[in-house]
């Protein structure tokens, strides 16, 4: 028979679900770190570290003369254990020594909550509005089994089972396109960031300012405040100086992107959270299983009369996996008739991690009616065209150096092939030690009627590829048709300049009634010429090298 908690907890249901985006970041931990053989413990007050979601990433350890990497074994909100001992030529507590986690499988930490000593006080920049989703399908996890019989009779059944490596794979993320951020992490690089900066000291910005380290620097980062101190702080953690900040006017931001073509992609982690409904605001942390009023102690926070720290194994309230090491495997643009143009992007994952008891799903940012979406950050202060998607009407395409006007529906897929790794010493089956891209692919596939055969004689000839700097396919699209950055700093707009491509296919079939003619045609290019987006999202990149 159902037990009692059974008949009296209610189903989660899709209102309580969302999915929040995290960046992945270089961490710095501090300088003047301290250590004891594998263990290395923070310095960086500002934050305290979600505990195990770092296994398996990489840390940085660097002072003046020597440079060290070790892998994570495990981790605590303040200690690293490490899968090798530190250099015996570091000094514990020099202030020269500084340390960072690496970006890949990294999701950045948030600001520091009120009684860091209890169990639950954690979290991670986890407040990031993903844009326009319309569907989202989260990983799958696979665990590969071992069956064995043991050569040992009386019996069809199997008698020893055990579980391999864990493999999460089959996320995928349709938005109507409202920004231009998914095209940095499909071809990996910010080159050039142009916005109106005013140089300031970080203790003169308010919460959720973006500040960088220069006037047009590629990096950026947020300004908040955690719930010990006033102090104001950067966000992902870094080292630098308070006053060699420069804050970021309301203006928009032009990005060019350009290919990646090392062994990395930027990633990022996406948090999941499915939630009931009437959750009080003390009791909204994983594990709490309490809708209780908001003026209950901490001695009853968690549903019962025992003392603060202790939580319920089964979650009934909350339920919050984070989607490490995320990456854009492909991604393609659509844009229909009439439609706004979409964004499917394929995703590999590096694990599906359970967070521990205690944490703050999206940094303790509500949609209920105390907390709403501008509470998000890049839905926060955005403007209602900014929120906008992008529209086929507002679009413009170029094939062969000229403008053509009569295309009605068309794609363009970007390829980036990448390929799963695992080595030893990860110290976790649940974890995949890379993510490695192989060949880039660009595909461009266009519908529209035609008035001439050149599209298909450009088929048929002989040499096939147009390496004309004048023959070119570009595309872009605008909220407003301002393809003009410079002008007032307002356009919002994305382009994408492909050059040196072949016409692969011509499909121009017998028509089934008497309208006009729809051909299809795809392309293959090879070289990315330009790729710009002028808009207002604020992209907290990997551009914060260390």
């Amino acid at each position: 028979m159902p037990s009692y908690a059974d008949l009296e907890n209610e189903v989660w249901v899709g209102a309580g679900a969302a999915v929040t985006f995290i960046p992945e970041n270089h961490i710095y931990l501090g300088a003047s770190i301290t250590y004891s053989e594998s263990t290395l413990t923070k310095t960086n007050a500002n934050f305290a570290m979600v505990p195990n979601v770092y296994i398996g990433c990489t840390v940085k350890i660097l002072n003046a003369t020597i440079t060290q990497y070790a892998v994570i074994k495990s981790n605590t909100e303040t200690t690293l254990v490490l899968g090798e001992a530190i250099n015996t030529n570091f000094v514990s507590a020099d202030a020269a020594t500084k340390a960072w986690i690496l970006p890949f499988g990294a999701p950045s930490p948030g600001p520091i909550k009120a009684d860091t000593t209890a169990t639950r006080e954690t979290m991670l920049l986890a407040d990031n509005w993903l844009g326009l989703v319309n569907t989202f399908s989260p990983p799958s996890i696979d665990v590969e089994l071992a069956q064995l019989n043991l050569a040992v009779a009386g019996t069809r059944n199997f008698r020893l089972q055990f579980k391999k490596g864990e493999t999460v794979s089959g996320a995928s993320l349709d938005t109507s396109m409202s920004h231009g951020a998914w095209l940095y992490y499909t071809l990996g690089r910010i080159s050039t960031a142009d916005h109106a900066t005013t140089q300031v000291n970080i203790s003169a910005c308010e919460a959720n300012d973006i500040v960088t380290s220069g006037a047009d620097a590629t990096d950026l980062y947020r300004v908040l405040v955690g719930d010990n101190s006033e102090a104001l702080a950067l966000y992902p953690p870094t080292d630098m100086a308070n006053d060699g900040s420069y804050k970021l006017g309301s203006d928009n931001i032009l990005y060019t992107f350009t290919e990646s073509n090392g062994q990395d992609l930027p990633s990022f982690s996406l948090e999941l959270t499915y939630e009931k409904e009437g959750i009080a605001a003390n009791s909204y942390y994983v594990g709490s299983n309490s809708r209780l009023v908001d003026s209950v102690t901490d001695d009853t926070i968690h549903g019962s009369a025992t003392a603060a720290g202790e939580f319920s194994d089964s979650h009934t309230e909350i339920f919050c996996r984070v989607f490490t090491g995320c990456q854009v495997n492909s991604m393609t643009l659509n844009f229909e008739e009439g439609q706004e143009v979409k964004q499917n992007l394929d995703l590999v994952t590096r694990r599906a991690f359970d967070v521990p008891n205690g944490y703050h799903p999206k940094r303790g940012v509500r949609t209920g009616a105390s907390d709403d979406l501008n509470n998000f950050q890049n839905y926060l202060g955005a403007t209602a065209t900014d929120k906008l998607p992008y529209m086929f009407s507002q679009g413009e395409l170029t094939l062969f150096g000229s403008t053509v006007s009569k295309v009605k529906s068309g794609s363009l897929t970007i390829t980036n092939n990448i390929t799963p790794q695992r080595y030893i010493g990860n110290y976790n089956p649940e974890i995949t030690s890379q993510h490695i891209p192989a060949q880039r692919t660009y595909e461009v596939s266009l519908t529209m009627l035609i008035t001439d055969s050149d599209l298909w004689n450009d088929m048929r000839a002989k040499s096939g590829e147009n390496l004309d700097s004048d023959t070119r396919i570009d595309l872009r699209f605008s909220k407003d048709g301002d393809f003009d950055y410079d002008s007032d700093k307002t356009a919002d707009y994305f382009i994408i300049e492909l050059r040196d491509f072949i016409t692969q296919s011509v499909d121009i079939p017998f028509p089934d009634d008497k309208g006009p003619l729809e051909i299809t045609a795809t392309f293959s290019a090879r070289t990315l010429a330009n790729c710009q987006y002028s808009g207002g999202w604020v992209i907290l990149n990997q551009e914060n090298v260390a």
